[in-house]
């Protein structure tokens, strides 16, 4: 997922796209060149027409980054499934998207009010964590670089991991 459309932009080779101040995207198309964009390359761009021959042309529709992406389903592998929707799965958070204006999808989220789930594996050595989209679709990432600043924010240190494993023991149920 693109965070800025500059970023989308740069991946194209032969072609030049601009956003413009309503959010829609220019397009320039040279000589001798002939762009088939596929269904949801067209539809993320806001276009109505998939192929372009040489020219300039503005697409009918602002440009849409997230495309339709509204909240990240967290799953891992040892939750017990609850109910979401109408069936059942190893959820462990819904979180909502920021709009088309934010830089970010989420920032530095603080979650204050600690979550306890119901674990399934007493004994294991990987925790196994899913993000996907609301159609079931896993996300997927542009960019593996993240700061150790960042990092250390999103993931916590290795120490502090093991700590947060104790919240999940005292869930476990006696025997």
């Amino acid at each position: 997922m693109y965070h800025r459309a500059k970023d989308l932009f740069k991946e194209f080779k032969f072609i030049f796209l601009q956003l413009t101040a309503d959010s829609r995207v220019r397009l320039h198309v040279p000589e001798n060149i002939l762009v088939t964009f596929g269904e949801r390359l067209k539809d993320l761009l806001g276009f109505v027409q998939k192929t372009f021959t040489h020219g300039d042309y503005k697409s009918e529709y602002p440009l849409e980054l997230r495309a339709g992406i509204t909240e990240i389903y967290v799953y891992c592998d040892i939750v017990s499934e609850s109910l979401v929707g109408d069936s059942s799965a190893s959820i462990l958070k819904i979180i909502p998207v920021g709009n088309e204006n934010s830089d970010q999808i989420v920032k530095y989220s603080l979650f204050t009010v600690p979550l306890y789930f119901r674990v399934k594996k007493q004994f294991f050595d990987v925790i196994e964590i899913q993000m996907r989209t609301s159609s079931g679709t896993p996300l997927k990432f542009i960019s593996e670089s993240i700061n150790d600043d960042d990092r250390n924010s999103l993931f916590g240190s290795k120490k502090k991991k093991i700590e947060d494993l104790g919240a999940l023991k005292q869930t476990l149920p006696e025997q």
